[in-house]
């Protein structure tokens, strides 16, 4: 009977493990990028494949779908001259079991040197406290959700080359520029009189520079891309101003500066934070004019001090532009008359944020 008994146990052991369900056999598939931007009117593309232009990513697996995931890597993700195609600084690969998947956040944020470091980047927060700098670029990639593997929709694939973790880019910071001219630079009814204008001051008020951008994700259960909210419903522009970082005034010209009838660039294109324009918000310059008849001084006129309101400043669709928005860029374009010794302000230049030093291009 014992041996009967044996091989009766030793058929349903074989049977059991006949209907055991066992892990996906096939090779192992490393985990790649697909990286691109959302901009107005233009489509989404890739970064320019140089060492600055790495940008970093947080991958979190939850093992057979549970609630709570693990860190499976914080690294830079860099392009791959060879395969043509993003990826970590090793291979990592997709899990094998259908039930598990991988949450990824991504992020690129440089000073135009030096990496600038996020104080939190979770799953469900991303929090960065800095003052702004002039070369500052901090782009947020919208989070990946339940990821399995490199093959996405077809909507998400905007580089029909490569596949991987669709990573979306949003600029979080604003640009703005400032551009003075004179004119005119010659008497109308005499061409024996020219004018010669000096820019003396220029400065802003009420600038705030240094805040904290809180944005945060809650999972939707789905699949697909999901763009980050900030911590304050409706908060257009992700910032949070510290108290008193606006009371320095932003110096932009500080020494005399030779105004000519060409615009030219004293603030040159910088980074700013974004931010609401309020009264206090105020562009102040100083300026001299003189007068010369046949190259010879007959008058001039030191200190004249004009300010200039920035919310009362109008865009191209003659509309106040009351604050600066992240994925913006503003040019304003000053113009001195010598002649009634007032500035004129030019139709000021609005439009999304398509070109910088980290500007994202097409790798080919």
């Amino acid at each position: 009977m014992r041996k009967v008994f044996s091989i009766s146990v030793l058929g349903i052991l074989v049977g059991l493990m006949a209907c055991t369900k066992v892990e996906d056999s096939s090779a192992p598939v490393s985990i790649s990028y697909t990286v691109g931007r959302y901009a107005y009117a233009t489509k989404a593309s890739s970064f320019l494949d140089t060492t600055d232009d790495n940008f970093r990513s947080l991958a979190t697996l939850h093992v057979n779908g549970a609630a709570v995931g693990m860190e499976f890597y914080n690294t830079t993700i860099s392009w791959d001259e060879t395969s043509h195609t993003w990826g970590p600084d090793r291979d990592y690969f997709w899990p094998k079991s259908p039930s598990s998947y991988i949450n990824f956040v991504s992020w690129y944020a440089n000073d135009g040197t030096n990496a600038i470091v996020p104080g939190t980047v979770s799953e469900t927060s991303f929090i960065v406290t800095r003052t702004i700098g002039a070369d500052d670029s901090i782009l947020l990639a919208d989070e990946a959700w339940r990821f399995k593997d490199n093959n996405f929709l077809p909507h998400y694939n905007f580089n029909s080359v490569s596949s991987g973790v669709p990573t979306l880019f949003r600029q979080m910071l604003s640009r703005v520029c400032i551009k003075i001219s004179a004119d005119p630079l010659e008497d109308e009814d005499d061409d024996t009189v020219t004018y010669e204008v000096t820019l003396n001051n220029l400065y802003l008020d009420g600038i705030y520079r240094t805040g904290t951008m809180t944005m945060v994700n809650s999972d939707p259960g789905t699949t697909g891309t999901v763009a980050w909210t900030p911590s304050t419903p409706g908060n257009d522009i992700y910032w949070s101003a510290a108290d008193g970082t606006n009371d320095t005034p932003f110096v932009i010209v500080s020494s005399d500066t030779n105004i000519t009838g060409t615009p030219s660039a004293v603030l040159a294109e910088r980074s700013i934070m974004p931010q609401i324009l309020n009264s206090e918000a105020i562009l102040t310059a100083e300026y001299s004019i003189t007068t010369k008849k046949n190259g010879n001084v007959i008058f001039r006129e030191d200190s004249i001090i004009s300010e200039i309101t920035l919310n009362s400043v109008k865009n191209r669709s003659d509309e106040n532009i009351v604050k600066w928005v992240p994925n913006k860029k503003y040019t304003y374009n000053l113009t001195i008359n010598p002649v009634n010794a007032k500035i004129l302000l030019n139709p000021t230049l609005e439009e999304s944020w398509n070109v910088d030093q980290n500007q994202i291009m097409s790798v080919e």
